[in-house]
């Protein structure tokens, strides 16, 4: 199993589709503009269907080597796998499809995995998932109905047009959080029941890796404070 993210344009759908509800797109866990965006309700979606195998996010960033080295810190902080290019004035951002399309075939042909979940309805995927079909893996896409591409549509096994709607729903309007994620070190990634024991500001261990719950959200994450002694 393995996942990847068009996170550029994931930002950029997110955005607009924040805007058509009149909310600022800054409710989500994490938001940069045209750069960067997740929830943890999308974390907790993909877990649910794909409980194991890494999550590939790919965008891009304009800047020197050190705004992309922060950016790649922020993203990992998530417990996704980084893969950050630097862009350059009068970008169009295709950069970005082309990393996704070559590490994913890549990951196809060596891996061979069973599953995959691309998050991106974008045209330019269809090559991809052709490919990653005759190679016998089951394509599932998601994206949000206006960017879904109908051939995209056509080639994939399956493709989902509510879930990230869902997601972000769920983000505008956040309940009492079920799940909680954790963030950096080595249990990055790794969900947690909150069972309302864990109180905000409060660490806790994780296999000798402390965990501290940060207030700054009403969704539920946790950053890696340091080895517990």
């Amino acid at each position: 199993m393995a996942v990847f993210v068009d996170g550029e344009n994931l930002a950029v759908r997110f955005a607009a589709a924040c805007r058509d509800k009149q909310q600022d797109p800054r409710c989500l866990l994490h938001y940069e503009e045209g750069t960067f965006a997740w929830s943890i309700y999308l974390h907790v979606a993909i877990r649910q269907e794909f409980p194991t195998g890494p999550i590939h996010y790919f965008t891009s960033v304009s800047g020197d080597d050190a705004k992309r080295d922060s950016l790649v810190g922020r993203v990992k902080r998530y417990g996704l796998v980084p893969h950050v290019r630097k862009r350059r004035k009068n970008d169009k951002s295709k950069g970005v499809d082309v990393a996704l399309a070559v590490a994913a075939t890549v990951y196809a042909i060596e891996k061979k995995p069973e599953r995959i979940l691309l998050i991106s309805g974008d045209a330019d995927f269809v090559p991809l998932v052709q490919l990653c079909r005759q190679r016998y893996a089951h394509v599932s896409v998601w994206s949000f109905p206006i960017g879904l591409s109908p051939e995209v549509e056509r080639e994939a096994d399956a493709c989902d047009t509510t879930r990230l709607s869902d997601v972000l729903s769920s983000s505008l309007t956040p309940s009492t959080p079920v799940e909680v994620v954790l963030s950096g070190g080595p249990n990055g990634g790794h969900i947690e029941p909150a069972d309302g024991t864990w109180q905000i500001g409060a660490d806790k261990d994780f296999g000798g890796n402390l965990y501290r719950r940060e207030p700054t959200t009403p969704t539920a994450t946790a950053v890696f404070v340091g080895r517990s002694t």
